[in-house]
């Protein structure tokens, strides 16, 4: 049931990734505007456009990365947590059942005479 799930996640990212807009612009038109007026040749007017264009870059790339290493975090403790759990169920079931044994064994000793 689980594993139905995490397919049908997968597929639904993937057909809506697909399906998706084609054309999507990188910038927001007033700092595409900002860069195209600054970087003429490289320089703008006050010769500082490359900088500029440099430091909008970094800037996106912030804005790129840190919505993507939450998720991950999120993802991270999330699979910790389950892993913990699972654990925790399997050593539950190794009790039980050594304690299943160990009553079994010890009904089996009362009867014989």
């Amino acid at each position: 049931m689980e594993r139905l799930r995490l397919w049908s996640l997968l597929l639904l990212s993937i057909a809506s990734v697909i399906t998706g807009p084609s054309v999507v612009q990188a910038q927001c038109p007033m700092c595409k505007a900002a860069v195209t007026s600054g970087s003429n040749d490289g320089k703008g007017t006050d010769g500082k456009g490359s900088a500029l264009a440099s430091n909008l870059n970094t800037g996106i790339l912030y804005l790129f990365v840190l919505p993507y290493s939450a998720i991950m975090l999120v993802a991270f403790v999330v699979y910790r947590g389950y892993k913990k759990r699972k654990k925790q169920l399997a050593l539950e079931q190794r009790i039980q059942a050594e304690n299943a044994a160990k009553l079994s064994f010890s009904d089996s000793g009362d009867s014989n005479p």
